[in-house]
């Protein structure tokens, strides 16, 4: 039986896996540390989707090799997506993205605490949603990469453009 929730999961885990490759392939994202780690964060949400995608074919029935594969890659979103979200702390423009990919480190050690006090509710469902808004906020492009405002007059000065490996082109040029 397909269950839309399965899929949807493959489906987030896979738009999610472009999104975080398609941002290290920009040159002045993060450092390479930063770069390497949302990398292995993609791949392991790319493992995930198919994992989740086989679990829709086949009705949740998993061989032993996807269920052994799952676990790390799961582990591996939320360590790999820390590291990557520490290294975007210091760019204004992914800050916010940084601090939601660093979340699930407390959010995970709360949910523990609270499971451990006997609380029925703790998930790690609570750590996954930081992960994946961090994770999506890397697709929107950011204001202050194309125009910064002047502290004296509050007016917005256009930047020089930023061309990127993929040929795209972010903020304005000057005539």
């Amino acid at each position: 039986m397909l269950t839309l929730g399965a899929a949807l999961q493959a489906l987030v885990f896979a738009v999610l896996a472009v999104v975080l490759w398609q941002f290290t392939r920009r040159p002045d994202a993060t450092t390479r540390t930063g770069l390497w780690a949302l990398r292995v964060t993609a791949v392991a949400d790319a493992v995930l989707a198919v994992v989740y995608g086989y679990g829709v074919v086949t009705a949740g029935v998993f061989p032993p090799a996807l269920e052994a594969v799952a676990g790390p890659a799961f582990v591996t979103v939320f360590v790999a997506g820390a590291v990557g979200g520490a290294t975007l702390l210091r760019h204004a423009s992914y800050r916010w993205a940084g601090v939601l990919l660093l979340a699930p480190v407390p959010v995970l050690v709360i949910v523990g605490v609270a499971a451990a006090l006997g609380w029925h509710g703790a998930h790690p469902a609570y750590a996954e949603v930081f992960a994946y808004f961090g994770a999506a906020l890397l697709s929107v492009p950011s204001v202050t990469t194309a125009s910064s405002a002047e502290p004296e007059t509050g007016r917005t000065t256009s930047q020089p453009a930023r061309r990127y490996q993929d040929g795209t082109t972010v903020g304005s040029q000057e005539a």
